[in-house]
């Protein structure tokens, strides 16, 4: 894979196994995947570097090899986790417990709202970042918004629109929300968070009314 995504030597799984001390075996994918996505997050892509993981977390290399053949596998695994963990598993948990199109349509636009939005901002914007200069990851986000598209979309066919305005709303109700995710930092005291999400809600949702029929004030024709 060409970008960001190198491949490089590995030891061998005997190797591997061999060289990990208890201690280090204790330490999970997740565990090697939350230190990756908090480098991307502060350095950047280029920032996310075996040797650094390692110092970080206090272990051998060996570690590491126990769950990634080499630096390629734990960016291929940091691009599955944000789909997993950003998209399609904020698709699931809200298909499954939101009773309606409208309550999904309002969670989705408080999410940048949440307690857990900075961290989770700085990380979606490090991915975009990295897509700029790699072809896999530039695809991978453009798969992640389509998915995110199409569920907003849903949501307003749900409300009663026909597809091409069910897919403009769904545009600019994503754009909102991606939008307030990264003005939150700076202007989000700006507006209470639950008016924000109550007002743009009635305006996306908000049926078109139909205009009023044109009043015709030229003078009656007179009967043949």
């Amino acid at each position: 894979m060409k970008g960001d995504i190198q491949v490089d030597a590995a030891p061998s799984r005997s190797q591997r196994s061999a060289a990990i001390p208890s201690r280090a075996r204790a330490l999970g994918a997740d565990d090697w995947l939350a230190a990756a996505n908090a480098l991307l997050a502060s350095d950047n892509i280029r920032g996310v570097q075996i040797s650094v993981l390692c110092r970080k977390l206090g272990v051998t290399k060996g570690s590491f090899y126990w769950h990634f053949r080499n630096r390629a596998g734990l960016l291929r695994a940091m691009l599955d986790d944000w789909r997993r963990r950003m998209t399609l598993g904020v698709v699931s948990r809200l298909t499954r417990t939101a009773t309606n199109a409208a309550t999904r349509l309002r969670e989705l636009l408080s999410l940048p709202r949440r307690r857990f939005s900075a961290p989770a901002t700085a990380v979606e914007m490090s991915v975009r970042e990295w897509g700029r200069r790699d072809g896999a990851t530039r695809r991978a986000v453009q798969e992640v918004d389509l998915i995110r598209l199409q569920f907003f979309e849903q949501c307003f066919v749900e409300l009663g629109f026909a597809p091409g305005p069910a897919r403009t709303r769904a545009y600019l109700a994503y754009a909102l929300m991606m939008g307030d995710s990264v003005l939150r930092d700076t202007l989000g005291e700006q507006v209470d968070d639950e008016t924000l999400v109550e007002t743009a809600c009635a305006l996306l949702a908000a049926q078109a009314q139909a205009p009023p029929s044109r009043i015709d004030d030229s003078p009656p024709h007179s009967p043949d």
